[in-house]
């Protein structure tokens, strides 16, 4: 069986299953453990309040309809405790507002139940990778405050800060505010198949380049590619004009996905679509790694709110969603459809571009 291939940290990680079908929940405890993950399995939502008040988890894979409570009730009161818990939802219900509800209250995905192994594996690939990105984050800004804190003692600030620039590892950042784009193009994985490696790679690559120059030419930043999408960002300090920068681009980008489609139509290539989220607010940037390997990244909320848009594009029907942070600075762009759901205990808007 060809499940997704986990780096040695990632395979270490521990995962909650809140699943009150017991044969499923032994189905998933059997692969995660040949995946080499640390497994819990509980059947309600009283188990599983009690085994996170003595236990932590990297992940939890929490269904929505349990014996004694819904599951976005507990995911709220796991959010609202640990606003940084991975949680990936899953359901067999198929309903739009269900999943706009899960994804606002916090879930980094929302996984449809049948679902594959090879899926499965794949988004928690994502979600654990993301959970090491916002760790190692979190490690090099108190680390940096450390020893800011202890040089402050010895230098003025100015030499201090100078000091700082000039490490050796080059790691660290700041906090800033800005619009985070991330594209996906459908369908990837039964693309790759039906063309081959070679051929699929070539298609990849050439949608890319082109993306890549939308990116640029509206002074954007791309942070990561992902093969068949990536992330970008516009601006550090959620002016107007970047939010309108980051726009721009994205309807660049499904002008773009229309003017190539007729043409892979042509080559015998069947595009099934493309999803764009626009989210707007506060992250922390920059490198992350050792001297090894750095990248750098852009971690924070901001960014799992664009990631769970662009996942909502295809449930929704909508290539492009937005954030009410980010359509308040654009309200000249006409929106196609508004969309409500509830997140937080309130009530969250989303805008189809």
């Amino acid at each position: 069986m060809n499940l997704k291939m986990f780096r040695p940290d990632l395979a270490r990680a521990t995962i909650l299953i809140v699943e009150d079908d017991p044969d499923q929940l032994a189905l998933l405890e059997y692969y995660l453990a040949l995946m080499r993950f640390r497994t819990a399995g509980v059947s309600t939502g009283a188990d599983a309040r009690v085994w996170l008040e003595q236990n932590q988890t990297d992940l939890i894979l929490l269904d929505v309809n349990l014996p004694d409570m819904d599951g976005l009730v507990l995911l709220a009161e796991v959010r609202e405790k640990n606003p940084d818990q991975a949680v990936m939802i899953m359901s067999a219900e198929k309903r739009a507002e269900l999943i706009v509800e899960a994804l606002f209250e916090g879930a980094e995905e929302f996984l449809q139940k049948p679902f594959s192994l090879i899926e499965l594996s794949t988004r928690m690939h994502n979600i654990l990778e993301m959970v090491a990105f916002r760790r190692n984050a979190e490690s090099l800004v108190e680390k940096l405050s450390k020893e800011r804190e202890i040089l402050a003692r010895y230098f003025s600030p100015e030499i201090v800060e100078s000091i700082l620039k000039q490490g050796p590892a080059s790691q660290g950042g700041e906090y800033i505010h800005t619009t985070v784009l991330v594209y996906d193009l459908r369908n990837s994985t039964g693309l790759a198949e039906e063309l081959g490696s070679e051929r699929f790679a070539e298609i990849i690559n050439m949608i890319t380049v082109d993306l890549m120059d939308l990116i640029f030419s509206n002074k954007g930043t791309i942070t990561k590619l992902t093969g068949d999408g990536l992330i970008a960002t516009f601006g550090t300090r959620e002016s107007a004009e970047d939010v309108h920068n980051a726009v721009k681009c994205a309807l660049a980008m499904r002008e773009h996905y229309e003017t190539i489609l007729p043409v892979a139509m042509e080559q015998g290539v069947e595009l099934a679509g493309f999803g764009i989220g626009l989210a707007t607010g506060r992250a922390f940037a920059g490198n992350v790694g050792s001297f090894r390997r750095m990248e750098y990244a852009i971690v924070g909320d901001v960014l799992s709110r664009a990631g769970r848009l662009e996942a909502l594009t295809k449930s929704l029907g909508h290539p492009i969603l937005v954030d009410a942070r980010t359509q308040s600075f654009v309200p000249e762009v006409p929106v196609m459809r508004r969309f409500l759901g509830r997140g937080r205990g309130k009530e969250a808007q989303l805008f189809g571009l």
